[in-house]
């Protein structure tokens, strides 16, 4: 399946604003990295590297006040421009966004390029949180 289908299948019914502003934001993390893979995974586009979807590098989801960009290990990631904020558990950060900024055409494909750098060093913190438990 195509990208920008994938996108519309996971919008169906969405109007053409909120569609309009998903692909922008989708397209600015599939090019960010040439490893870039995306999936409809736990009700959310999730993006991964390889396909290695265990070890997911983000998301874009659908929420009551637009749009949320969660990063699964956010918390190792330099955030400059500080637009991450707290998400579920220890690891994950979110953008929420309701509209476009320009600030999201740098800011976000610099965020995705470091989640891909980093995601070895979170699977490594990840296992030991996980062995010592």
């Amino acid at each position: 399946m195509r990208f920008s289908d994938l996108v519309k299948d996971y919008l169906s019914g969405a109007d053409e604003e909120t569609l309009a502003l998903f692909s922008r934001l989708a397209e600015l993390i599939a090019y960010a990295h040439p490893g870039i893979t995306a999936a409809v995974k736990w009700r959310k586009l999730t993006f991964a590297l390889d396909g290695s979807y265990h070890y997911w590098l983000c998301a874009l989801a659908r929420v009551k006040k637009g749009i949320a960009l969660y990063f699964h290990f956010g918390s190792l990631l330099d955030d400059p421009h500080a637009i991450l904020r707290a998400g579920a558990g220890e690891w994950m950060r979110k953008i929420e966004i309701a509209a476009w900024d320009p600030l999201y055409s740098e800011a976000i494909p610099a965020l995705v390029r470091q989640a891909a750098e980093k995601r070895d060093a979170f699977i490594r913190a990840w296992q030991k949180q996980r062995g010592a438990a």
